[in-house]
């Protein structure tokens, strides 16, 4: 296999407001278009932004704040149709919004409900938990839509459950779900699905790896990719081809990539790569220093990580850093 880079950082132009980069923010999803930019922030609100991922230096403009009172802890966003999202909310539950017609920087934009999806897996409504002396919020944490699926990771009892969407008259509607994932799992925090359907992967936050599975396969884990490096696995992203997984490392400031054998053995022999620096040491620093005791080491890192819809440009989300955006090369079998 080559040795050439899977990720190279890649400059952009922000235009609008200055933003707080401060704001912890967790995931980031590109629109089915590429044209929209989706950050959650755990401070109860969405950013959302305008841009063209094919330009050099990327072109971003960002668009407003989107807020509801049905947001309580949001982590984890996708998009189910270019004005329809779906989040998941750590302190509550999943719902499906619409967004709103028209926005403007100054003044938080006010989504609409379309539905809220409350089951068996995702706990009570503002439930904690106490692992390692610190308090984790049970609800769910991610999610990630291909199709008419939404896989979703909740805190809760250490879940993955895929959820079937379905279109009605008054918009998409999400049912309560089936388990598809949770053995030897501890803190599922980050989930996506292959281009291909045929797999999904999900960060077990806890035990430093990322397990991959069979999407057709049962709920036994069918590899389980590491690095040494890798502290913290957060958000993933798997590439058009559906060989390589794109990691984010919320506990160090690198990202990772893995990369699955071409031959029969697939994801079972894959190939990590420590692939590129995400988050200058000096933000990580700042960040880590900032943070109290029982949960430094859980942050700093990047959070979120997306590829948008050209296959080639990467974006990531943490705390002390917005946005940053990366090339991404595909790996080449040639020595």
């Amino acid at each position: 296999m080559s040795n050439a880079a899977l990720l190279e950082r890649l400059p952009h132009h922000l235009s609008g407001p200055v933003l707080n980069t401060d704001r912890r923010s967790e995931d980031v999803r590109f629109s089915p278009s590429g044209r929209r930019l989706l950050v959650a922030t755990t401070d109860g609100s969405l950013l959302l932004f305008r841009l063209d991922p094919t330009t050099r230096p990327v072109s971003v403009e960002f668009v407003g704040e989107l807020a509801s009172n049905r947001l309580a802890g949001p982590h984890g966003v996708d998009w189910l149709s270019e004005t329809e999202i779906i989040v998941a909310n750590r302190r509550s539950s999943l719902v499906l919004f619409r967004l709103p017609d028209a926005m403007s920087p100054a003044q938080p934009g006010a989504l609409s409900v379309i539905q809220e999806v409350s089951t068996e897996w995702f706990g009570a409504p503002g439930e904690i938990r106490v692992l390692n002396g610190r308090a984790i919020a049970t609800g769910p944490g991610s999610v990630r839509v291909r199709g008419d699926v939404a896989l979703v990771c909740c805190n809760h009892t250490n879940t993955v459950t895929a959820h079937t969407i379905t279109r009605t008259a008054a918009g998409p509607e999400c049912d309560g779900g089936r388990l598809v994932a949770r053995a030897g799992i501890e803190v599922p925090d980050g989930v996506a699905h292959s281009p291909d359907g045929r797999w999904f992967a999900v960060s077990d936050h806890d035990n430093g790896r990322v397990l991959v599975y069979d999407a057709h396969g049962g709920d036994e884990f069918l590899a389980e990719l590491e690095h040494r490096a890798l502290a913290v696995p957060h958000g993933l992203v798997f590439a058009a081809d559906g060989r390589t997984v794109l990691v984010a490392d919320a506990g160090g400031p690198d990202l990772f990539g893995f990369v699955a054998a071409e031959d029969e053995r697939g994801w079972r022999a894959a190939t990590a790569h420590h692939v590129q620096a995400a988050v200058p040491r000096e933000v990580f620093d700042r960040v880590q220093a900032e943070t109290p005791a029982p949960v430094r080491g859980l942050e700093g890192g990047a959070k979120g990580i997306d590829l948008a819809p050209d296959g080639r440009t990467v974006v990531t989300t943490c705390r002390g850093q917005t946005l940053a955006f990366f090339q991404y090369t595909p790996p080449s079998a040639e020595p």
